[in-house]
């Protein structure tokens, strides 16, 4: 079994034991998953929703009633709704307001709200970039193929619309696209983001297939967690790996996918001030052809400057143990001093022994780390300049023939 096969069979488990921790209800399952052979369902993941909302317990907030008032969004009102709701200085209210009108948008009333947005800057000069794009993908789920002519003009915006519209019809979508000839990675992905707002399984299968190239996988994997939350989109992605294990996990889309999962689980951690739960989650698949040196230079960084930088500096050490190739997850080394000297000056001696072949070998880099630290601690100053290497030997000139001689 290669090594991205067997990634392909513990990655996600892992993953989701790193983001729930060892209690929760994943403690039921398993709180230490390190064997290939655990087995995963065979049926598509069931994602769980979310219960209804409550009903409203009163009306609209005054702001939004003075802009909307009380009547139902029409063919015949939105335009003017529109425009009121654009007008609004303050950005909570405007977007507030723009969000109902959107989420009222029907195939009747969506042209006049379009219209209204291109018509306020006409008139007045103002913008809003991020209504309306949101407002062309809803476009796009309410009026289908017709959006796609009436974005035709710029690509980003259709790109938009093929979006909504994958949402709402992923096929008809596609078939619409390949009638209208658009084609290329922008609109590929805009579909694939479209079918993972509803359905991470066929979104993941889809990228995983192999017939699509230049996959955005951060960008299609953040949505898959918004859609199914992190341990959901973790699982299509193993639904996935494992219904075309001869294909999937070679597929060009597969370290794309991983990139974005490094990246969604590396946030959460800082956003929970435990930065080195990513060092001991990588080092789990250490040697694994996915894990690039800007994943593990980056998690590497985010310990050193929030975390622990003994604890980082160990696995920087532990990762390049046998490794014949140039060091990896050192890259971001002289950020981390550059923001902090002290995570050099203050490592005790057999820790910064340990780190010093693993420097980037730059002289300038170099030279730059040596003045950071050499006021506070001038012996490692001059420990990082002996690692500068030599200059070359020059040779002597051949001198020219004398004019004239022989």
């Amino acid at each position: 079994m290669s090594a991205v096969m067997q990634s392909t069979r513990f990655i996600p488990l892992i993953a989701v034991a790193v983001v729930f921790g060892g209690g929760g209800y994943f403690l039921g399952r398993q709180s230490e998953p390190s064997s290939v052979d655990i087995p995963t369902p065979a049926k598509p993941v069931e994602l769980v929703k979310a219960p209804p909302a409550p009903a409203p317990s009163g009306s609209l907030p005054a702001s939004l009633v003075r802009l909307l008032g009380d009547e139902a969004v029409t063919s015949a009102n939105a335009a003017a709704l529109t425009f009121r709701a654009l007008e609004e200085g303050d950005p909570v209210t405007r977007m507030a307001a723009t969000m109902i009108l959107l989420e009222s948008m029907t195939a009747e009333n969506a042209l006049a709200i379009r219209q209204a947005f291109l018509d306020i800057t006409k008139q007045t000069g103002r913008r809003a970039d991020a209504e309306w794009a949101l407002m062309v993908r809803r476009c796009g789920t309410m009026l289908g193929a017709e959006a796609l002519k009436v974005f035709a003009a710029d690509k980003s915006n259709v790109a938009l619309a093929v979006e909504g519209f994958a949402f709402a019809n992923p096929d008809t979508a596609l078939a619409a696209c390949k009638a209208a000839g658009l084609k290329g990675p922008q609109i590929t992905n805009a579909w694939l983001t479209g079918v993972c707002r509803k359905d991470p399984n066929k979104a993941l299968s889809l990228a995983l297939s192999g017939e699509y190239g230049d996959i955005n996988g951060t960008g299609l994997f953040n949505q898959a967690i918004q859609s199914a939350g992190v341990d959901g989109a973790i699982e299509a992605m193993q639904h996935a790996l494992d219904a075309d294990p001869d294909n999937a996990p070679s597929s060009e889309a597969f370290p794309k996918l991983f990139e974005g999962l490094a990246g969604a689980l590396q946030h959460k951690h800082i956003t929970n001030n435990t930065p080195g739960e990513m060092l001991k989650w990588f080092e789990k698949q250490k040697g694994q052809p996915y894990l690039t040196d800007k994943l593990l230079s980056n998690a590497a960084f985010e310990t050193l400057t929030k975390g622990s930088p003994v604890e980082a500096i160990g696995w920087m050490v532990r990762m390049n143990a046998d490794n014949e190739g140039p060091p990896v997850g050192t890259a971001r080394l002289f950020d981390a001093v550059h923001a902090d000297p002290k995570i050099l000056t203050g490592l005790d001696e057999a820790f910064f022994s340990r780190l010093l072949p693993l420097m980037d070998k730059e002289p300038l880099k170099l030279l730059a780390l040596a003045a950071m630290i050499e006021e506070e601690n001038p012996a490692r100053g001059n420990q990082i300049r002996a690692l500068i290497p030599a200059a070359p030997a020059t040779v002597p000139p051949v001198p020219s023939p004398t004019p004239g001689g022989q």
